[in-house]
């Protein structure tokens, strides 16, 4: 099974809901989602996740996390970024297996700062789950 399709069960199965509920709500067949949950299809797109963490009340970085898991490879819309940002997300990406784990830690300890100082400026109430890369 896949940890996309476990994480989804588990999330379906705490919320009480059916199969029938959640391919209900997402328009999909029963079939289709029960493949996704034991592994049998990859996980849906990125849009698709999302819609399907806010109707499961579950967080959206782990979840996409662990779609990119399944797949080998991640999304990313670089139409909403600016154009430092794509450079270095471009650059990243066609880098990051000539780093060292040291390196990639340091990068990741960063990411990480970054991502805890900008959830502490939020208004409670407002901002989502973060980003995924």
């Amino acid at each position: 099974m896949s940890k996309f399709g476990n994480a989804l069960r588990e999330a379906r199965k705490r919320k009480e809901l059916y199969l029938k509920d959640v391919a209900s709500f997402m328009n999909w067949s029963v079939a289709y989602l029960s493949d996704i949950e034991r592994g049998n299809r990859k996980p849906p797109a990125k849009k698709n996740i999302e819609r399907l963490c806010v109707f499961l009340g579950m967080g959206q970085e782990e979840m996409l996390n662990n779609a990119g898991a399944d797949r080998g490879y991640i999304e990313l819309n670089l139409k909403m970024l600016n154009p430092v940002k794509t450079k270095t997300a471009l650059s990243f990406a066609q880098k990051i297996e000539h780093l060292n784990d040291t390196e990639v830690q340091e990068i990741d300890a960063i990411l990480q700062k970054s991502h805890v100082s900008k959830a502490h400026r939020r208004k409670p109430g407002k901002g989502g789950d973060g980003l995924w890369l």
